[in-house]
């Protein structure tokens, strides 16, 4: 091979890990709210598909991208469990999993668009006990029991509060006869993310793939991580103002 020729192979290979660090800062996840929180994308191939028109993702931090690229790439026929669900198409978790066939059950008191979307939406309020009256804040994309939110009460404070009866995860689990395993669980529910968790039914459904948002807020999501590893769930990263964990029990 000709000196040229070594000469330009050597400048490729030089060139690769930059391009590869453009890339990803180009598909980095950021939030002007916490500008130290910057995360890196989980597949930078499944990035570049998006950007050609071969596959579209919804969520806002990356997370469909993680489950699908990462946890259980190539799997179709998989189960999801979608708590604090929102907007069915807007910053959802869910809807590119539903897109390649995965089944699920979603909940949410003020579900919107999700006409187009094939599994069970559930209006309810997702919390540590079944039956209790709750007051509720909603705010477009935010909404929570008034006494959990902390990081953006200023946004909902001056909403109305309407009050809801509580269900638990368990219970949404039993009715929408969800498997006993679970592939992947989203949880967003501003602020009460730990009461849900605290109650979860561990000894009877195990968890591929779990994210939790905790908006850095302290000490709930130590308590999270304490309760999800002292249950065989091994922290992944942090991702943004998520943190994300996979099953690692028996």
């Amino acid at each position: 091979m000709k000196r040229k020729q070594w000469y330009a192979i050597a400048a490729a290979l030089t060139c690769l890990p930059l391009a590869w660090l453009a890339l990803e800062y180009a598909f980095a996840y950021r939030d002007e709210d916490y500008p130290d929180c910057t995360a890196r994308t989980p597949s930078i191939l499944l990035e570049l598909k998006q950007v050609v028109g071969l596959q579209r993702f919804y969520s806002e931090m990356g997370q469909d991208i993680w489950v699908i690229g990462k946890v259980f790439p190539g799997v179709e026929d998989a189960y999801f469990v979608d708590i604090g669900c929102g907007d069915g198409t807007e910053a959802s978790n869910s809807k590119a999993l539903e897109e390649l066939g995965w089944t699920g059950v979603a909940v949410d008191p003020f579900p919107t668009n999700w006409d187009d979307r094939k599994c069970l939406v559930l209006e309810e309020v997702v919390y540590s006990t079944q039956g209790e009256v709750v007051t509720f804040r909603k705010a477009g994309l935010l909404g929570g029991i008034d006494k959990h939110i902390d990081a953006w009460r200023e946004e909902v404070v001056s909403q109305p509060l309407v009050e809801f009866t509580t269900t638990t995860i368990g219970d949404v689990l039993e009715r929408a006869n969800a498997p006993s395993f679970i592939h992947y669980m989203s949880l967003d529910v501003e602020g009460a993310e730990y009461e849900v968790l605290r109650v979860f039914p561990f000894d009877k459904y195990r968890v591929g793939a779990l994210t939790v948002e905790h908006n850095l807020e302290e000490p709930k999501r130590q308590q999270i991580r304490d309760l999800l590893e002292a249950n065989g769930y091994r922290f992944v990263k942090q991702q943004v103002v998520d943190d994300w964990y996979v099953y690692d029990g028996e």
